[in-house]
């Protein structure tokens, strides 16, 4: 569970619709931001980024972030490693944000 949760801003960005998994009205940043830290227990997905345009007010959210990292099992081995994986971004009326989810947890 997260303690407190920080966005990273992409200006004038989103990600491709192939990534949308919601969209709704928003009023402001704080409608659209709140709907994605409760998109698990009212739309069943984790919201891992999202983009709102202010003059649209459109909110759209995504189960992916653009940067993040992926497991990948090495064939023939049972060690994995980390990789890179980053999602291309295009242009957009509005700014991407993307979730981090902060515990209070060390280490």
């Amino acid at each position: 569970m997260c303690a407190w949760n920080a966005f990273i801003l992409e200006t004038g960005k989103e990600l491709d619709a192939i990534f949308e998994r919601g969209l709704i009205s928003a009023r402001d940043f704080q409608e659209c931001s709140n709907a994605c830290l409760e998109s698990l227990d009212k739309h069943g997905f984790l919201c891992r980024s999202f983009m709102y345009d202010e003059a649209g007010q459109t909110c759209i959210l995504y189960d992916e972030d653009p940067l993040s990292y992926e497991e990948i099992t090495q064939p023939d081995s049972t060690q994995s490693i980390q990789q890179f994986k980053s999602r291309p971004l295009k242009t957009s009326p509005g700014n991407l944000y993307r979730v981090l989810c902060v515990s209070d947890e060390k280490g």
